[in-house]
């Protein structure tokens, strides 16, 4: 910055620094971070507790999503800045435990057209301990439920044949 006498005229400048070592390491730390979140291979989206629009979703929500874009009320491209209400049929009830840190955590299981998601809601809190949003990890099960179902349909089956085999055996 240029230093001036009284007269105005100019004399010579003014260097002034700060050691910025330390926020370069936070700087990195943080992209390290923000990285390692984007590429983990859980989906996971945040959300603004005012608005309650989606405020983050990672590469991995946006690449699952599109696997059942079909089903979605807007393109995954749309999904970030949406409101999560766009998901719900009765959003005050998700609004309601969504703004209060204490009804977190949370987990439920919802359905998307024919899939099955499973949804685990935890409270994001910061250094100071105040409540910064939710965040929302989430998978599909359709896959897992469809197993469980058939998994139950045979033990049915096999206690269904063995009640008749028991009656056979009885009767003989």
């Amino acid at each position: 910055a240029p230093i001036h006498d009284a007269k105005g005229n100019y004399i010579g400048p003014m260097v002034s620094w700060s050691v910025v070592t330390h926020q370069v390491k936070a700087d990195r730390e943080t992209k390290r971070l923000l990285s390692m979140v984007d590429q983990m291979p859980v989906n996971v989206m945040t959300l603004d507790p005012v608005d309650f629009k989606i405020n983050y979703i990672n590469a991995t929500s946006k690449k699952t999503l599109k696997s059942i874009e079909k089903l979605l009320p807007v393109k995954v491209d749309d999904v970030l800045g949406s409101c999560v209400d766009i998901f719900h049929k009765h959003p005050e009830h998700q609004r309601k435990m969504l703004m209060d840190q204490k009804n977190l955590p949370h987990t439920a299981n919802i359905k998307l057209g024919d899939e099955t998601l499973r949804l685990e809601v935890s409270a994001i809190i910061d250094d100071k301990g105040a409540y910064v949003g939710p965040m929302v990890a989430w998978q599909v099960l359709t896959a897992q439920v469809g197993i469980a179902k058939r998994v139950r349909e045979v033990v049915d089956a096999v206690a269904a044949s063995s009640t008749e085999l028991r009656s056979t055996a009885e009767s003989m």
